[in-house]
């Protein structure tokens, strides 16, 4: 009864970045049909290079979906730790770098 109220921890997939931000994300969000989408984009831009502006805008409108579907809070507190740890900015190479951690580690653990 009480796992109905508080939720199913089983379900949660924690960790902490390289940086330090610790996470949450439910692992039934990794399985949702817009997530699975967005990573299907993902896929079809794996060859972004420097020279190629429309796709790596395209990329950063992926992850930046993809940011606001993983945490409960869309992301807010991701943000504020990035800006914490980089003088006030929330530099995109960082954040893109900390999405993809988050990602390949809670698809690991989503795997296990």
């Amino acid at each position: 009864m009480l796992e109905g109220i508080l939720g199913n921890n089983e379900n949660i997939i924690t960790g902490t970045t390289e940086s330090g931000f610790n996470y949450k994300i439910d692992k039934n969000i990794l399985a949702d049909w817009r997530i699975v989408k967005l990573y299907a984009e993902l896929q079809e831009l794996s060859d972004v290079g420097d020279d190629d502006g429309e796709d790596a805008l395209k990329f950063i409108g992926i992850m930046a979906k993809i940011e606001a579907l993983l945490f409960k809070d869309k992301g807010k507190a991701f943000e504020k730790h990035i800006l914490k740890n980089n003088n006030g900015l929330v530099a995109p190479v960082v954040a893109m770098k900390e999405l993809m951690e988050i990602l390949k580690s809670s698809k690991e653990s989503k795997n296990s």
